[in-house]
């Protein structure tokens, strides 16, 4: 089974296709392998060490947000792929008891 789907917004232009298949799930799901946490320095006590934390907290945020949008983004597609199968074989089962002639 292949679907290929376009989809396009009018502020965001033309996005990327989509091609399914039966591989396409468990390759989503294995798109992103989790990160090791950020290393972090530590001071002693002070103006210098606070705003250390201070940016190593803001830098976090910055590689956390947008790797946690990506996993989803994946899982999501992992999600739609597999019900897109699912949904195929399942009609491909009540066409065939169809032309069989069974309910």
């Amino acid at each position: 089974m292949l679907l290929l789907l376009r989809a396009s917004s009018p502020t965001l232009g033309r996005m990327n296709a989509i091609q399914l298949s039966t591989e396409t799930s468990l390759a989503a799901r294995r798109a992103l392998p989790g990160w090791p946490a950020l290393p972090e320095a530590r001071l002693s006590a002070g103006q210098a060490a606070a705003g250390l934390a201070s940016f190593q907290q803001r830098a976090r945020s910055l590689v956390d947000a947008p790797s946690a949008a990506a996993r989803t983004r994946c899982a999501s597609i992992a999600s739609f792929a597999a019900e897109v199968i699912s949904l195929d074989r399942r009609l491909a089962e009540a066409l065939t008891r169809c032309a069989d002639g069974r309910p």
